[in-house]
């Protein structure tokens, strides 16, 4: 009996051991991150943030249009923002553009994802040396696939995870704040 109740305690203290690594470096506030379109089916303007090229900013909020849709667990609203980022041409960028192409291909929010975090990765070097003004925010989450964790891109603080849409949406920590301007 003593066993079965010393069991139960060590699981309890694990779930929550988990749950609170997950938890590091988040803010409790809710987000308004810029999910979705203006009226219109504008895409929103990220306030504050510019890059130095115009290919580079509209293949961030594309990116931003992918992350939030993944967020939001939306394979239509993901997929859509695959194909206007292939369609804004990306010669300068061929190892994005064959990333892009398997987004493209895709079938289901995990496919997406997936190929979402070679992604973040290409964008990252372009991202840093690109920005001209305003904040960007490299964010992590740990448990990413299989734990071996995974990053993304964000214009706020708030954490929210593209890996995991609701099922841990708020698991990740601000990993890299990178300003100009």
């Amino acid at each position: 009996m003593k066993t079965i109740e010393t069991f139960k305690k060590a699981i309890f203290l694990v779930f929550f051991l988990v749950l609170g690594s997950c938890g590091e470096g988040q803010k409790a506030t809710p987000s308004n991150s810029g999910a979705g379109e203006k009226a219109g089916g504008e895409m929103p303007a990220e306030a504050g943030v510019a890059f130095s090229e115009e290919t580079v900013e509209a293949l961030f909020r594309n990116y931003l249009a992918l992350r939030d849709a993944l967020v939001a667990s939306d394979f239509e609203n993901a997929r859509h923002a695959v194909l206007s980022m292939k369609s804004q041409g990306l010669e300068a960028f061929p190892e994005i553009r064959e990333t892009v192409g398997k987004l493209a291909e895709g079938t289901d929010l995990q496919q997406l994802r997936t190929h979402f975090q070679p992604l973040s990765i290409q964008l990252s070097p372009i991202l840093q040396e690109s920005l001209q003004s305003g904040t960007i925010y490299k964010q992590y989450c740990p448990m990413a696939f299989e734990n071996q964790g995974a990053f993304w891109y964000s214009e706020s603080q708030d954490i929210l995870n593209p890996y995991y849409g609701s099922a841990m949406l708020r698991c990740g920590k601000v990993e890299e704040t990178i300003s100009r301007g």
